[in-house]
């Protein structure tokens, strides 16, 4: 059955929410995930399990027969862990890289091409230093480490394939995201988990800082884009990077800090702990810092993060604390 939008890694935090957007609007929805259909949580969850065309398949076996017919592809089946890229990097070479080549190779088959979208990740300019900084969408990335090397990579990968065979390619690059439903080893979800619970947390790279951005925010970001996308008032945006990271202070945030902000609100007599820097996270003596602008998101489509970090934060809390129970620290 030809779909309208086919979204790679539609099981997950972002694929799973990407596609109820899409639902919502009326497009037929297609995608794959090596998770199990009845061990897709998400889509039960936000109640569209029946209303897309699920595929139980890995992204490397996908073909043209897959995707052809649908205006949109949604990449979102690569790696989201930074720690565990580092640890294996191999694995992370192939999700990152050899996935998004197969579906590239697949959408060059399909008459009219789809517009293909990958989200990346602010990851790939940690090793930019503090005075180049805030990050807008012509700063050159300079990864700290393997995750966000495959990222960037991964990007030219689209690039190439929108010079050499004229794929319509957009790249959208978002901060540290948070929010209802979001996989519960992220550091946010885990130290709310612990605090919760009471328990004391080890905050790893406690002085590194992040632009953190909540979901809610990133989602209304997707809606716009897709109408202007759909309607045809994007029409020359054929190759573009965007940034739709951010939060209503527009302002950085130290980890320790964003942990002791949970610990507050959720009045825990959790310790916390400051934890040894991971890989990557000092550069020159310093804990790195991501500050990104969403320069190119307000000026195509009017959009800026409304939400504080406390106030994602609340939203994030109330969603963990209604299901404490289902979670094993």
């Amino acid at each position: 059955m030809s779909v309208d939008v086919f979204i790679t890694g539609i099981a997950g935090e972002l694929g799973s929410n990407f596609a109820k957007l899409c639902v919502e609007k009326g497009f037929k929805v297609g995608g794959c995930d090596i998770t199990r259909f009845n061990e897709a949580w998400r889509l039960k969850w936000l109640g569209i399990e029946d209303r897309v065309d699920y595929k139980w398949k890995a992204t490397f076996d996908l073909n043209t027969r897959d995707i052809d017919g649908s205006w949109l592809v949604f990449d979102c089946a690569c790696n989201a862990d930074r720690p565990f890229g580092t640890l294996s990097p191999i694995h992370t070479l192939q999700n990152n890289l050899l996935g998004p080549t197969v579906l590239l190779e697949s959408a060059v088959g399909c008459h009219p091409h789809p517009i293909m979208m990958y989200p990346s990740s602010c990851n790939v300019f940690l090793g930019v230093p503090r005075d180049q900084q805030p990050l807008t969408e012509s700063t050159p990335p300079a990864p700290t480490n393997y995750y966000g090397w495959s990222k960037m990579a991964a990007e030219e990968l689209y690039n190439t394939y929108n010079r050499a065979f004229g794929l319509p390619v957009v790249i959208i690059r978002t901060g540290s995201c948070y929010g209802e439903g979001m996989r519960s080893d992220q550091f946010i979800a885990r130290c709310i988990l612990y605090m919760l619970n009471d328990k004391d947390f080890n905050v790893r790279s406690p002085e590194a800082s992040r632009t953190y951005t909540y979901a809610g925010d990133v989602l209304e970001f997707y809606m716009m884009l897709i109408d202007e996308l759909w309607d045809g008032h994007l029409t020359g945006l054929t190759s573009a990077t965007i940034h739709n990271g951010g939060n209503a202070e527009d302002k950085p945030y130290k980890t320790i800090e964003v942990a002791e902000m949970i610990k507050k609100l959720t009045g825990s007599s959790g310790r916390l702990l400051r934890g040894k820097y991971e890989s990557g996270e000092i550069i020159n003596g310093e804990p790195v810092m991501q500050w990104e602008k969403s320069e190119l998101a307000f000026e195509l489509l009017g959009w800026k993060p409304k939400h504080t970090l406390e106030q994602g934060l609340r939203k994030t809390i109330k969603w963990f604390e209604e299901r404490l129970d289902e979670y094993v620290l």
